[in-house]
């Protein structure tokens, strides 16, 4: 199962990110993400941080997949660490980010690390097929 670090992926697709299109851009991504995994069977979950953003404020996103969870956590970091704390199986999770405290906890751990930026370019290989 892929543990993804929401913004920090986003934030390797669309570098003009704000108030006004991030619901947009967010949904985009994670639309993108479920065909991928659906197409591959492949389990993910994704993090999004509301640290600041009340979820009762964030749009609803109408996702029907057995392959996709998205989870809107106070801190996303924390909510992968805490995944990865909670199995020793290390073939479990692959982990989906280019933040140094989760990057480095997973890699101590055994776990396989995908940059945020070499898995936007296998999402963005899988789209172009």
């Amino acid at each position: 199962m892929y543990l993804i670090d929401g913004y920090n992926l986003l934030h390797q697709f669309y570098k003009d990110i704000n108030e006004n299109n991030i619901n947009y851009y967010r949904k985009e991504l994670i639309f993108l993400i479920r065909d991928y995994c659906e197409s591959k069977k492949k389990k993910g979950q994704i993090f999004f941080d509301v640290k600041s953003v009340p979820l009762s404020l964030l749009p609803p996103i109408k996702l029907k997949s057995n392959y996709l969870k998205v989870s809107y956590v106070k801190d996303a970091d924390l909510a992968i660490i805490n995944m990865l704390e909670n199995t020793k199986d290390i073939t479990r999770y692959k982990v989906v980010s280019s933040d140094r405290k989760i990057t480095d906890y997973a890699k101590k751990r055994g776990f396989k690390v995908f940059s945020s930026e070499n898995f936007k370019t296998l999402l963005l290989t899988f789209k172009l097929k």
